[in-house]
This record gives structure tokens, C-alpha cells and sequence, in this order.
């Protein structure tokens, strides 16, 4: 199943693509939830985590499809995004928050199977390695997750593409991690194994560059661990 989220404040803009969306999985044998929001205020406050594809209109009178986009960017790296506008000149801001696509309205249904195939492939791929931290605070991909770093109430989750903010406690938060490769190594950090890139005493240089510490009566038990990691991946 695929699950998309049309915003568009026109309403007729909107049905057009539900309908669309419901012919592209009659034709390809998939089964496609539709949720539709009338503005990005809507899909900011009624977001769910279990969205594969956003279809967002860039201009919305209330929160458009760009400042929308960059919100909902906060809790999920996974998400495809696609804009829709009448102006092509919108879609340059669409890198900012990796946006998959732009569609000129009316869009067209071929241009849209394309951006639908693209995120049924996209989403095949992350399939194997998805994690929601916090409570549903953030979506995102285990592999891209280098380290986690308890702070205060709250834990900031490095990724490959950057920090995120979730809350805490980090003991949760490292639940939620476990039997994926994650070890703590100090009791403000878990690191993922497969991210470390060299060990020296009291801390790991992890793939972002980042040192992280490690505790004296956790450095045996982490060598460890680190050693069954490379054993099993080689």
C-alpha cells in the first residue's frame, strides 16, 4: 500500500488528483490511501508518519507548500515530496527540503505515475531499515542515524544529513534502536556501529566527523560489540 497526502486549497484541483491516484493503483494493482488537506496548516497539525508522498500546492493561503514542506521535514527524512504549481519558477526552492519532484498544474496523469512510481521504488528501498524515534517525533531511516546524544529532557539524533531533536529520555530512545546495531558507548551516547570509523582511547571518530566519548567500564563491552560488527559485515 502507498499513502498520500494531497494539499491543495482548491478543491477541484483536488479531486481531480484523488481521482488520479485511485486509477493509477486500479492499473497497477496497488492499494493507494488518500488523506486530503486544504492548506499546509492542516497537514502540519494532522501529519501522520505512515505518509509515503506528499502531493503539496505551493501556493495556500494560510502556510504554503514550501514552509509546510520544511516543518514536516523536522519529524520525517523519509517522505517523498512533490510540488504542484501553475508557475514552474517555484520549483528551485523545492531542493531546499529534497523534494523528488514538481508538477505544472493542471498536472498531467503521466507526469504523475511518474512521481508516484518513483516514490512506490523510493519507498521499497527504505523499506528495510525504517525507525520512529520519540513517540512519533521522527521518521527516518537507520542507516543515516550516526549517533544519538542525550540532552536534558530530550536527545539530539545526528544523521548523515544533519541533527534532529526528539524526546527523551535516551534509555527510550535506544530501545527503540535495539537489535539494529546501536551500542552505547558512554551513558550519554549511543553510536551506530556500522557509522564508527576509528577508535582511539576514550572516544570513536564517527562517519560525520564527529569524536564521540566512550566510558571506561563500557569500552571493553563496545570493543566488542564493534568487533562482532565488522565480523558480521565483512
Amino acid at each position: 500500500m502507498v499513502t498520500v497526502a494531497v494539499v491543495d486549497d482548491d478543491p477541484t484541483s483536488a479531486r481531480t488528483l484523488v481521482a488520479h491516484l485511485h486509477r493509477y493503483g486500479r492499473e497497477r494493482g496497488v492499494e493507494v490511501a488518500v488523506r486530503t488537506y486544504p492548506d499546509g496548516a492542516d497537514l502540519i497539525a494532522g501529519y501522520d508518519l505512515s505518509t509515503d508522498l506528499l502531493l503539496l500546492d505551493v501556493e495556500m493561503p494560510q502556510v504554503d507548500g514550501l514552509t509546510a514542506a520544511a516543518r514536516i521535514r523536522e519529524r520525517d527524512r523519509d517522505v517523498a515530496i512533490v510540488f504542484l504549481s501553475h508557475a514552474a519558477g517555484h520549483a528551485i526552492g523545492g531542493y531546499a527540503v529534497g523534494a523528488q519532484g514538481y508538477l505544472v498544474k493542471p498536472v498531467q496523469p503521466l507526469a504523475l505515475d511518474r512521481e508516484l512510481d518513483r516514490a512506490l521504488d523510493r519507498g521499497r528501498r527504505l523499506a528495510a531499515h525504517p525507525v520512529v524515534l520519540g513517540d512519533g517525533a521522527l521518521r527516518v531511516d537507520t542507516a543515516e542515524v550516526v549517533h544519538l546524544e542525550a540532552a536534558r529532557q530530550r536527545v539530539l539524533v545526528h544523521t548523515l544529513a544533519g541533527p534532529y531533536t526528539v524526546p527523551g529520555p535516551l534509555k527510550a530512545r535506544e530501545a527503540e534502536l535495539a537489535g539494529q546495531g546501536f551500542f552505547r558507548c558512554h551513558h550519554a551516547f549511543v553510536v551506530n556501529l556500522a557509522h564508527v570509523v576509528g577508535v582511539q582511547h576514550l572516544t570513536c571518530r564517527m562517519r560525520d566527523r564527529q569524536e564521540v566519548p566512550i566510558s571506561r567500564p563500557r569500552r571493553s563491552a563496545f570493543l566488542a560489540a564493534l568487533t562482532d560488527h565488522l565480523a558480521v559485515r565483512g
